[in-house]
């Protein structure tokens, strides 16, 4: 199978909600989760911690002091998160994209808060 690629400049597909739901994620949570793995130095273990602390990512994007991790590392983290704002709207489009593309394949997103998502990896030291 081909992998599914927009050519660059191309307007990303028009998703609705209900591909939202079907595909269990919206597209500003999906762009959120993308937006902060471009973040260098956040990877699994900060992502498990939001989810730990009860967060997620919007409320990150929105109040970076909020990020549950403490000391210098932390700080550097709200800095880069403070200042990653740019390129959200490409990030946008290539979370329509995934979901267009998930939706047509009648697949869905798993994160840490679908109900699907494996207990045991959540829990190991690697929570991809």
């Amino acid at each position: 199978m081909k992998p599914h690629l927009t050519p660059v400049g191309k307007p990303a597909p028009s998703v609705t909600p209900s591909m939202e739901k079907r595909v269990g994620i919206s597209t500003s949570d999906l762009s959120s989760i993308l937006l902060l793995g471009s973040v260098r130095g956040l990877g699994p273990q900060v992502f498990k911690a939001i989810y730990n602390a009860g967060l997620t990512p919007i409320s990150i994007l929105e109040h970076p002091a909020d990020l549950p991790i403490p000391g210098r590392r932390g700080e550097r983290l709200r800095d880069q998160i403070k200042s990653s704002a740019e390129g959200t709207e490409r990030l946008e489009a290539r979370a329509k994209r995934y979901i267009a593309v998930a939706d047509d394949n009648g697949s869905e997103v798993i994160t840490y808060t679908h109900p699907d998502y494996p207990k045991r990896v959540l829990g190991s030291n690697y929570p991809v």
